[in-house]
């Protein structure tokens, strides 16, 4: 696709077909950083679920580090595509320092230690990502990042109860 028209501030911009392509570039501020939020869950889940897979004990715990890597992955593909549509190109490649420590923390545990103390950070963490993306749902600008804060929630949801789930059975307080 090429655009054939210049896109100036407050005016249509068209391809070369006459398909309005205005809001490919036009991402809010708020939702870029929505965008680079997600990026630094998605990258810190895939490589806090592949300590998992390495240092679980719990034949349970390790499953949840396995989904954590396959559906983290499989957002942050789409997180890219969306990015690219929406010439975003600054996406982060590498996770915040926040996930960084929390996988420093991991790292040093071991044991039912290790176990426990992962299943509760990802319930604490994805239950702010429900919010992040549960806000973003209804302040964004963009249906393109609409479209992927709601095909997602119910998935963080899901892993929210699984890890809620597995702290009451296997680690209760």
């Amino acid at each position: 696709m090429t655009l054939g028209a210049l896109c100036l501030l407050g005016t249509a911009c068209t391809d070369d077909d006459g398909k309005d392509v205005s809001s490919t570039f036009n991402l809010s501020s708020h939702d870029k950083q929505y965008i680079d939020q997600v990026a630094y869950i998605n990258l810190g889940e895939i490589e806090a679920g592949n300590i998992a897979r390495a240092k679980a004990t719990n034949t349970a715990v390790i499953e949840y580090g396995n989904m954590m890597v396959n559906d983290h992955t499989q957002a942050q593909s789409a997180l890219v595509v969306l990015a690219s549509q929406k010439n975003h190109t600054s996406l982060p490649t590498q996770t915040d320092q926040s996930h960084k420590d929390m996988s420093t923390h991991l790292n040093a545990l071991s044991g039912e230690a290790f176990d426990s103390t992962y299943i509760y950070m990802m319930s604490e963490g994805h239950s702010k990502a429900i919010a992040l993306f549960q806000e973003q749902m209804n302040s964004s600008t963009d249906a393109g990042v609409k479209k992927y804060a709601a095909q997602y929630l119910p998935v963080i949801q899901q892993h929210k109860r699984t890890a809620d789930s597995l702290a009451t059975v296997l680690y209760p307080r």
